[in-house]
């Protein structure tokens, strides 16, 4: 017989060098559970599946889920953006979608358990991670200005503190294994939004939050029409060096949280079971034959 067990964070989910085990995550599948040498992820335990779920747990991610999508759109709403679709030009606003698709299925996860639930919700997590600390880092280094920008509760959560929850749900509650493979959708992200930034200038749209005389860019790190080397540049070096750096980094922090399951094998203790079976059978008969 076998017993199952779990062990989280041991000293085993983070030994051998990280180069190794970085190479060998290259070489798993995008939502691999097996890890030779390491052992077998506990997706239960992970995600807070079937009956490792609790109403606290699953109340927490409610809680952030609706905290996180009513924000958003009370933004959308009263903000102010002419036309209201221009609210979804800036990174920083889909960084909050998907934020708040990761508490959806991360919540989901706890009441309905299915698979492509559980891998929705580790892909998003890499992507809600990745993006918010780039927003984060790209808005307090580049964009913001005391003179010009007033701090409300919007700006500090889009650019913070909502990064900050995502995080730790997906580190601290949950033990997201993030796969090396999955920088691949962040960059992808990346590009796609690298894309539009050029369309928008190549299409003169105008920016609604920035006078006539000014730069129309949405971001002025990624100014193509005034300096598009330093933008194809800083684009190139974020894409090809600094996502990657970013996810590895996440990466890094997710092998102490890893939690595996562990098979106990109890052959010994049971055939040591019917051996004093055996001899206690043996003892008796010996008593019976010599009354």
């Amino acid at each position: 017989e076998s017993k199952k067990t779990g062990r989280c964070g041991s000293y085993r989910s983070i030994m051998g060098s990280c180069c190794s085990r970085y190479c060998a995550d290259l070489r798993y599948p995008f939502f691999a559970v097996d890890e030779p040498g390491y052992g077998k992820i506990d997706l239960d335990k992970t995600f807070w599946l079937n009956d490792q779920s609790t109403w606290y747990i699953t109340l927490i991610k409610l809680a952030i889920f609706l905290l996180i999508t009513v924000s958003f759109i009370h933004a959308w709403i009263t903000r102010g953006y002419e036309p209201p679709i221009f609210f979804l030009a800036y990174l920083t606003h889909w960084t909050v979608v998907f934020q708040s698709v990761y508490f959806a299925c991360s919540f989901l996860c706890t009441v309905w358990p299915k698979t492509w639930l559980v891998n929705s919700a580790w892909l998003m997590y890499s992507l809600g991670i990745n993006n918010g600390l780039i927003v984060f880092i790209i808005f307090w280094a580049t964009e913001y200005n005391p003179d010009s920008y007033v701090l409300d509760y919007w700006q500090v959560s889009a650019h913070g503190i909502f990064f900050l929850l995502t995080f730790l749900d997906g580190m601290l509650i949950n033990r997201t294994p993030i796969r090396v493979k999955h920088v691949l959708w962040t960059q992808l992200w990346g590009l796609l939004f690298v894309i539009w930034t050029i369309i928008f200038t190549v299409a003169g749209i105008d920016n609604p939050f920035k006078p006539d005389d000014e730069s129309q860019a949405l971001y002025n790190v990624l100014d193509w029409e005034n300096n598009p080397g330093f933008a194809a540049g800083l684009s190139a070096i974020l894409l090809l060096v600094g996502v990657p750096l970013i996810h590895s980094m996440f990466w890094t922090f997710s092998l102490c949280r890893r939690c595996y399951i562990e098979e106990e094998d109890n052959g010994g203790n049971v055939e040591m079971e019917q051996m004093e079976e055996g001899l206690a059978e043996d003892n008796n008969n010996d008593e019976q034959e010599t009354t």
